[in-house]
């Protein structure tokens, strides 16, 4: 009687010893995820692409703003009042902020 009981034991003990929900951490030299390889947010890539077009249009504080992730930033679509026949434009925006190309589509 002891033998069955011993071996159903082993048996649960065996299938169930690498079975561990506990993950080990990334090593501290992991590398960077993509959030933190892309530099800036969209919060701040719309800032950025509002002040590239107040500097260029005298409707900035009227547009509507799109910010799209790119693999090096960010473009951010932008169209006068409600999408208006010749007011859109496209802001490109590196991963360090900089506005690398300002798109005039009219």
């Amino acid at each position: 009687m002891l033998k069955p009981l011993l071996i159903a034991t082993c048996i649960i003990f065996i299938a169930t010893a690498g079975c561990s929900k506990k993950r080990p951490a990334p090593p501290a030299s992991a590398p960077a995820t993509q959030s933190q390889a892309a530099g800036i947010d969209e919060r701040r890539a719309l800032e950025i692409a509002k002040k590239a077009v107040a500097d260029q249009e005298n409707w900035g504080d009227r547009a509507t703003y799109d910010a799209r992730r790119k693999d090096d930033g960010w473009a951010v679509n932008v169209w006068r009042g409600n999408r208006a026949a010749g007011g859109r434009r496209t802001v490109i925006i590196d991963k360090d902020g900089k506005v690398i190309e300002y798109v005039k589509l009219d």
